[in-house]
């Protein structure tokens, strides 16, 4: 159904704007169903038409739509609002805690959408969007107030952030303009002792976009 509503990359600005009129509610819809069922099935069922939703619009446009750092009114269930009422102090960082169980979807989604995505994925996303939220999950495990426990979650995130660098590298609409200064960025990461894992899903990358 979504990919018989979402347009395709060479799409006009005003034809975009439309169809996430149309899309957006349908997905914070979505979120806030998950968030207010309470049984393993239910959300379960949520995750698939999610899954489903990302293949068909990319993760550029889901990301345009529902954010992984911010939350409206409009996106938090009656479950989460009560969560929040009791909860206590928690180091935050840029991926909130109501949306960490998009991480995986996100990546897994991304590997089966190559085929069926009416969009081509742009490294500059990943380069500004996605890196951006990665250093600021970075920053917040260095916190002084941040527990061990803590740090461990933010270092997870930055993982799992990264591990989304192999979607963006398939047939990359900008690899001319962004690959250049992105490359430093990916020799970097790959020496980083403290994140080791983050080498296979670079070199993943990397092979997708030799490969074409």
């Amino acid at each position: 159904i979504v990919t018989g509503i979402v347009v395709s990359n060479d799409a006009d600005e005003e034809t975009v704007t439309q169809t996430k009129i149309l899309v957006q509610p349908l997905l914070k819809g979505l979120i806030c169903l998950h968030g207010d069922a309470t049984d393993a099935n239910s959300k379960k069922a949520v995750e698939h038409a999610v899954d489903a939703t990302i293949q068909g619009i990319g993760i550029e446009m889901f990301l345009s739509m529902v954010s992984l750092s911010e939350l409206d009114d409009n996106e938090v269930s009656s479950h989460e609002k009560k969560k929040k009422k009791k909860s206590v102090n928690v180091v935050d960082g840029a991926v909130l805690q109501e949306r960490v169980w998009l991480l995986p979807i996100l990546k897994s989604s991304s590997t089966k959408s190559n085929s069926v995505s009416l969009y081509r994925p742009r490294l500059s996303f990943f380069q500004g969007h996605i890196l951006g939220l990665a250093r600021k999950c970075d920053i917040t495990s260095a916190r002084g107030d941040a527990t061990a426990a803590e740090c461990a979650i933010q270092k997870s995130r930055v993982i799992e952030l990264w591990a989304l660098f192999p979607s963006f590298c398939h047939n990359p609409m900008d690899l001319d303009v962004t690959f250049p200064t992105l490359c430093q960025t990916l020799v970097k990461a790959m020496g980083d002792k403290r994140y080791p894992q983050l080498v296979a899903p670079i070199s993943t990358g990397l092979k997708k976009i030799v490969e074409g």
